[in-house]
């Protein structure tokens, strides 16, 4: 993952499915590559697709509340982020989730959304997949919680 340009922040989120059980995560870094705020959660049984929206929109309600404004946003689900920049038709099951993440990337000076492959979002996915883990130990696999390093 590299990191953003100059002045910028950078957002990549993904969600993880196995087993009917749903992890979401995101981590958003500085222009250094520097991580500022990661996260992720279990949200109990979803799609990817929607599992994918999920975690845009709570990154991006955590890049609005810290305001920052001037944001790239790197996700592997293709048409998700085509559903966001016009290229796609939106499924109905992402709509209201699709409505909330335009909704907050207006409050961004500038925010482009761009696809990346699978293989690019790879520490992100391996981070998801040990937090499942670690939670399911600690908590069961029916409690969501945040996980925010410092």
């Amino acid at each position: 993952m590299e990191p953003p340009d100059q002045g910028s922040v950078k957002l990549n989120f993904d969600g993880f499915v196995r087993n009917g059980s749903t992890a979401i995560g995101f981590t958003i870094r500085d222009d250094r590559g520097n991580p500022m705020i990661s996260a992720c959660k279990q949200i109990g049984d979803a799609s990817v697709l929607v599992a994918e929206a999920t975690t845009l929109r709570d990154g991006l309600h955590i890049v609005c509340l810290n305001h920052l404004k001037n944001v790239i946003v790197d996700g592997d689900s293709k048409l998700l982020v085509d559903s966001l920049t016009g290229k796609a038709e939106v499924p109905w099951r992402i709509k209201t989730l699709v409505s909330d993440i335009l909704t907050l990337a207006q409050q961004c000076h500038s925010i482009v959304f761009r696809h990346i492959f699978r293989e690019a979002n790879f520490l992100l996915i391996n981070l998801l997949v040990m937090a499942t883990r670690i939670l399911h130990l600690l908590y069961g696999s029916t409690v969501s919680h945040f996980c925010v390093p410092s």
